[in-house]
């Protein structure tokens, strides 16, 4: 058997790859989806990269995983930066290595800190580098450079020059595909030299673009696809990924089974709904507003002051994400729900489970319902349309152990509406324009959506064409059986058996746990944070 080779695009969507491969911008995609098999593929909520991609390596939801977003509440009911390491199950790449399977995995997200594995480990998203491989073995990023390698983990979205936003978006398009071919090139070589029998590598610039340029998913269409340049950032991004995948596929050995996956799909919005002022204007949540106002001075000088402050922090040991201005504005003793996070995450302020909790436990139940109830009766104020299109409750989307860490209440919007809840920017407005926030470089105008893509390649897949959907926890399951690796009993996914030419062993009784691992230091919190707000996560 040949080694099983999964390639994850960040963000990837069937509504930007179909249009294009027929037109003929995606030559190698167009030719996997007539000889593969191909489905929407189902992410988790809310469809943020830690919990999918977590879910993606354990085949279990977050209230399994102890991972709902880039930061987590611990059992004291405090918030910290989330990594690899708050993970409390483990991965795919370990079991493959426990049963004797030799792997390889490039730029995952929440794979730091790298975990020793029967292979090669480079971290992703969470490593609190940018220029440098960090992984296992330890000496990995000296092998690269021997190897005549350039290895950056991501591109930063800090402008340091004057340049018109026009031409910043084209510097940064550039830069994140050419991170795009680094971290394709190093799987090849790892593929030829290392000869795994799982290799996965991650390709983050689809989301990277699909953010900063999210007004223009809405040109691609069927329609307008074959007119569409080159040179437009959606297509010249999958393009990359495109010949990304050719050159993989020109060292794939033979008899291989190839994996194309997203952790989410994609789709623009035009509005930003501010959960946190709702809140706070209908009195759930209690702020003192002068802590959150800045000057114009203050909003000129916030990037120079925001990274003195950090240093200042970090030399006295304060937490960071205890010491951000919104944080630090609440009124505890007076509020009952407060909301953080990318996506419309709501926590009730409940007594017996968090630090400052006022809100009884017989009442818990009656104001979920209260909110939930005012939320879809919520109109915008300027076009009179509804925001929230339906808002889950905790119990409805996770299972296990650690569903009180995650929060009570979760958003889903109606299209077009992205919830923004920075902790340190302030903004008054209900509901106010997508476009360029804080102190940003790019705008910010593409939001997640849960379809993401699975696409699925080689000589085991005996299917072809269109797929019912699947859902990012069947993956691991799914690879599992394709190395004869039985299954865990508390993985929530199921192999597609429809798919492969596979027999699923027994499951596995016991369920492995782990405890969390040290999270990073002040000076690795400093980037990771700076890295998010750059995103427009925090």
């Amino acid at each position: 058997m040949g080694p099983v080779v999964v390639v994850g695009l960040d963000g990837a969507t069937w509504q930007v790859i179909r249009p294009l491969a027929e037109a003929g911008h995606l030559p190698t995609l167009r030719t996997l989806l007539k000889e593969g098999a191909w489905a929407v593929l189902r992410s988790v909520v809310p469809p943020l990269s830690p919990p999918a991609w977590t879910a993606f390596m354990t085949g279990a939801n977050p209230g399994k995983t102890r991972v709902y977003d880039f930061i987590g509440r611990d059992e004291g009911g405090r918030f910290r930066l989330v990594n690899g390491g708050w993970r409390a199950l483990p991965s795919l790449w370990q079991l493959l290595s426990n049963a004797g399977y030799r792997v390889g995995v490039i730029n995952v997200p929440m794979t730091y800190p790298p975990e020793p594995v029967n292979g090669v480990l480079i971290s992703g998203m969470d490593a609190p580098v940018k220029d440098r491989a960090v992984g296992y073995p330890a000496d990995i990023h000296r092998r690269l450079q021997q190897a005549g390698f350039t290895y950056r983990v991501d591109v930063s979205h800090a402008r340091w020059w004057p340049q018109s936003p026009e031409r910043y978006v084209e510097y940064y398009v550039g830069a994140v595909n050419r991170v795009a071919h680094e971290h394709m090139a190093v799987a090849r070589w790892l593929l030829v030299t290392e000869r795994p029998d799982f290799l996965m590598v991650t390709l983050v610039h689809t989301d990277r673009i699909s953010h900063a340029v999210g007004r223009r998913l809405k040109e691609i269409t069927p329609e307008r696809a074959a007119s569409l340049s080159p040179e437009h950032p959606i297509v010249a991004a999958y393009r990359v990924a495109d010949e990304a995948l050719a050159s993989l596929m020109e060292s794939l050995p033979p008899q291989s089974t190839l994996m194309v996956v997203s952790d989410h799909g994609f789709r623009p919005y035009d509005r930003v709904f501010n959960l946190n002022r709702w809140l706070y204007e209908r009195g759930w949540l209690d702020l003192d507003e002068r802590l959150l106002r800045s000057s114009s001075w203050q909003r000129w000088w916030a990037p120079v002051w925001q990274r003195v402050q950090y240093r200042l922090w970090r030399r006295r040991g304060v937490d960071l994400m205890r010491r951000s201005r919104f944080f630090r504005a609440i009124r505890w003793h007076r509020t009952r729900a407060y909301s953080f996070g990318a996506f419309g995450s709501i926590f009730i302020n409940l007594q017996g489970r968090d630090p400052y909790g006022i809100v009884p436990p017989e009442a818990y139940e009656a104001l979920c319902e209260e909110l939930s109830a005012q939320l879809l009766a919520l109109r915008d104020p300027h076009t009179g349309k509804p925001i929230v299109r339906h808002v889950w409750r905790a119990r409805e989307v996770y299972q296990g152990p650690y569903v009180h860490l995650g929060p009570d209440l979760i958003l889903d919007l109606m299209p077009g509406y992205f919830v923004r809840n920075a902790l340190d920017e302030y903004r008054p407005e209900l509901v106010y324009p997508a476009g360029r926030y804080g102190t940003r470089a790019l705008e910010h105008t593409g939001m997640h959506d849960p379809d993401g893509i699975l696409l699925m390649w080689g000589h085991r897949v005996h299917c072809r064409g269109e797929q019912p959907v699947a859902h990012i926890v069947d993956l691991m399951p799914t690879i599992l059986a394709l190395f004869d690796v039985p299954i865990p009993a508390y993985v929530d996914g199921r192999p597609l058996t429809g798919w492969c030419d596979i027999t699923p062993r027994a499951t596995l009784a016991e369920q492995t746990t782990a405890s969390p691992a040290e999270g990073y230091s002040g000076q690795e919190s400093d980037l990771i944070i700076e890295r998010l707000r750059e995103l427009g996560y925090l």
